[in-house]
C-alpha cells in the first residue's frame, strides 16, 4: 500500500502533510504522493516543495507528486527541479505529472502571466520533452542539473483520469497513474487495459508499471466511517470506500484483483487530519503492514 495525499487537502494547515507523512512512514506505507491545485484555499500549489519537505523528515518513503500540472509549467523547469530532488534522495523521488486545469479564468491568466496558448506545447509534447532531458541530462550544451556527473533522473508518471493519459504513458513507455476516485465509472478497467495493452518498452522501464488511486475512510464501525463521511467528505459518496478495517480491506482488495494492480494509492478526502491518521492506523493494522519507528523527527516549522 501507499497513500495519495493531495498535498494539505486533510486539513488545510501548512502542517498537516509533514504529519501525516511521518505518520505513514512509522505505519509502514510505502510512498506518498502531492498533489497540485491551483487557487484552492485548502490545497498547495507546491507539490515540489512539499516533495523536498517530505523527504527531509522521513528516510524510507518514496515521495513523489501526483501530479504536477504539465499544462501550466516549463519542462525545464519541472525536469531541473525533480532531478535536484532525486539528487538529494537518491531512490525516493517521482516525478508525476498530469494536465490539469484551473479553478478560474483569473487563476489561469495570473499562471499563463500574459502567454498565448496556442503557442504552447501540448500536454504530450511537454511530456516527451522531460523523457528527454531525463535521458540525456542536457538541454543544448547546458545541463539540466548542477553537478560534475550527469544527474540521475526519477521515475516519471503520468496521472490521469482517462484514455488519453493512458496512451500517451503507455506510447511513451512510462508509469502511469490512473485516478479511480475521480473516475469510477465502468470505462475505468477498460482505461488502464489501454495502457498495459499498448504500452511501448523505453529506457525507463520494460514492462507496464501502473498503480490505482482510491478514495477511502476507515473507522471502528461502518456507521461510524458513514458519519464521517456524511460530514468532512469533498467528494461523493459513490468515489469512496467506506466502512469498518475488514471492509474497506475487501473493498481494497476487490480493486486490486479488478485491475490487476499490485500498488494501490489511499486518498484521504475528508478535511479532517484526525480522520486520515484514524483511517491510515486502521489500514496498517488489517494489512498488518511493517511498522517502522521513527526518531529524530518533528513536523513543526515555525508558528503559523
Amino acid at each position: 500500500m501507499s497513500i495519495l495525499d493531495l498535498s494539505v487537502l486533510d486539513l488545510g494547515d501548512p502542517l498537516s502533510t509533514p504529519l501525516l507523512a511521518t505518520r505513514a512512514e512509522e505505519l509502514g506505507f510505502s510512498s506518498y504522493w502531492l498533489g497540485q491545485h491551483y487557487g484552492s484555499p485548502t490545497q498547495s500549489a507546491s507539490p515540489t516543495i512539499l516533495a523536498a519537505i517530505v523527504a527531509g523528515l522521513t528516510t524510507t518513503l518514496q515521495v513523489g507528486s501526483a501530479g504536477v500540472l504539465l499544462g501550466f509549467q516549463a519542462p525545464y523547469q519541472v525536469a531541473s527541479d525533480f532531478q535536484l530532488l532525486e539528487r538529494l534522495f537518491p531512490g525516493r523521488v517521482r516525478l508525476g505529472v498530469c494536465r490539469g486545469k484551473p479553478t478560474s479564468p483569473e487563476i489561469m491568466d495570473a499562471l499563463l502571466d500574459g502567454r498565448d496558448t496556442t503557442r504552447t506545447a501540448s500536454f504530450r509534447q511537454k511530456v516527451e520533452t522531460i523523457c528527454r532531458w531525463f535521458r540525456d541530462s542536457r538541454v543544448g550544451d547546458a545541463p539540466t542539473c548542477p553537478g560534475p556527473d550527469a544527474a540521475t533522473s526519477p521515475p516519471l508518471w503520468v496521472f490521469g483520469t482517462g484514455y488519453e493519459s493512458a496512451t500517451i504513458a503507455a506510447t511513451l513507455g512510462v508509469s502511469y497513474g490512473f485516478s479511480y476516485y475521480q473516475n469510477p465509472s465502468p470505462e475505468a478497467l477498460k482505461i488502464v487495459r489501454t495502457y498495459v495493452d499498448n504500452f511501448v518498452p523505453s529506457g525507463g522501464i520494460s514492462s507496464p508499471e501502473f498503480l490505482i488511486a482510491v478514495s477511502g475512510i476507515c473507522a471502528s464501525s461502518t456507521g461510524d466511517a458513514d458519519e464521517l463521511l456524511s460530514r468532512h467528505s469533498v467528494l461523493p459518496p459513490r468515489a469512496t470506500f467506506v466502512g469498518d478495517p475488514d471492509t474497506v480491506r475487501r473493498h481494497l482488495e476487490v480493486v486490486s484483483e479488478r485491475f490487476e494492480c499490485r500498488h494501490l494509492v489511499l486518498f484521504n478526502p475528508t478535511l479532517n487530519v484526525e480522520v486520515g491518521l484514524t483511517t491510515l492506523r486502521y489500514i496498517s493494522d488489517v494489512f498488518e503492514l511493517p511498522r517502522r519507528p521513527v526518531e529524530g523527527h518533528t513536523v513543526a516549522f515555525a508558528d503559523m
